[in-house]
């Protein structure tokens, strides 16, 4: 255990609900992938996993860390390439979590995030707490409308959902993944 915090963030496009409710794959987008990685790299993230079980999702996102990696992206020198670093495209969560336990000796914390309400969630401020006594984290946020509930099921805890000032409760993933990650580290 370690009061300096280990953590991880997994953007999960499968189980996922759609708007009906139905349990679907979403697809890898380029600005999750790029933008995610970034605000990871900011708020100093161990790692960042992009969870499809699509083998051809999963390669494009192997075939661009490539080009940041190997590719024509060294030559450019771009800060974007160190963010890019983070990124683990994987199957599953459960995978995400034990390359977790593989890297840090240790199985992490699954932290649920949420647009929905949930009177069981911990607040902001008692998870900045948890953070800095326990083990890995692992941040988990949903694509879609949302984590299904085969993958809510995987987490140990529930985080508070973002509450804008109007009723309207929408954002963007990569907006929802920079405010938790600035209300818990900042």
């Amino acid at each position: 255990m370690s009061s300096e915090p280990q953590i991880y963030l997994a953007l999960v496009h499968y189980p996922i609900l759609n708007q009906a409710g139905k349990e679907v794959t979403t697809s890898v987008t380029n600005l999750d992938v790029h933008d995610i990685a970034r605000i990871a790299k900011t708020y100093d993230c161990k790692g960042y996993f992009i969870v499809t079980p699509i083998d051809a999702q999963r390669q494009m996102i192997t075939k661009l860390r490539h080009h940041w990696d190997k590719g024509s992206g060294p030559l450019l020198d771009h800060p974007r390439r160190v963010a890019l670093e983070l990124i683990t495209p994987v199957a599953s969560l459960k995978e995400a979590a034990e390359q977790i336990l593989k890297k840090e000796n240790e199985y992490p914390t699954l932290v649920a995030t949420s647009a929905r309400a949930n009177r069981k969630a911990v607040s902001f401020a008692e998870m900045r707490r948890l953070i800095h006594k326990t083990g890995p984290v692992l941040l988990v946020f949903g694509t879609g409308w949302g984590l299904a509930e085969q993958a809510m099921g995987l987490c140990n805890i529930g985080l508070e959902s973002i509450n804008g000032v109007n009723g309207y409760n929408h954002l963007p993933v990569r907006a929802a993944v920079a405010i938790v990650l600035d209300r818990l580290l900042a």
